[in-house]
């Protein structure tokens, strides 16, 4: 059964699973330095928005599925893998997280820019006020970047979620449907 803690953390949370190359690059014919290394640890505040869903009626019941707007703080740790990076989230301040769930790998262009989208839906069971509910996250679209010239290293990202709500099993006919945006904001704060 699930957590009814509410473990949504926006853009940088599990259920995004991969960023998308969104640089067009120029060739000169001479080498050109490597962009600034973007590993470390990075400390994060994500601000969401409440959650707007179909049947409005149903936004009262679902919310503590992590649709109530608001503010969270965690940690994660960011390896730069050259064109990519991975992802793996350490700390969420005030709330709990599976430590098992893997790092989310992601693509990352020269310049810093970075791009998200879901690759395949994510459902989770939860128990809200003895119901039963089948949470799909059904798009989770993020773009954003790297400042690789800040000191320290920054990144932000702005994006959307819908997510699909089913009663008693996940085929279930459709309960509600919410959909959500929020920004994150992260600084590195050590290696």
């Amino acid at each position: 059964m699930g957590d009814t803690t509410n473990t949504h953390f926006s853009l940088l949370a599990p259920a995004v699973s991969l960023l998308l190359l969104t640089v067009v690059g120029c060739s000169t014919g001479e080498t050109e330095p490597s962009p600034t290394d973007v590993s470390g640890v990075y400390q994060v505040v994500s601000v969401s928005e409440d959650a707007t869903c179909t049947p409005a009626s149903a936004f009262d019941l679902l919310r503590p599925a992590g649709l109530r707007g608001g503010t969270y703080k965690f940690t994660v740790r960011i390896d730069d893998l050259g064109d990519q990076v991975r992802m793996t989230l350490l700390a969420v301040e005030g709330g709990s997280f599976d430590p098992n769930s893997p790092p989310t790998v992601a693509e990352l262009g020269r310049d810093g820019s970075v791009r998200s989208e879901l690759q395949r839906p994510v459902v989770e069971q939860i128990v809200l006020q003895g119901r039963t509910f089948y949470q799909a996250v059904v798009e989770a679209v993020a773009t954003g970047a790297f400042d690789r010239e800040a000191h320290p290293i920054t990144l932000t990202l702005t994006g959307s979620g819908t997510f699909v709500f089913r009663e008693g099993s996940a085929d279930a006919p459709i309960f509600a449907t919410c959909s959500q945006s929020g920004r994150d904001s992260a600084t590195r704060t050590g290696d």
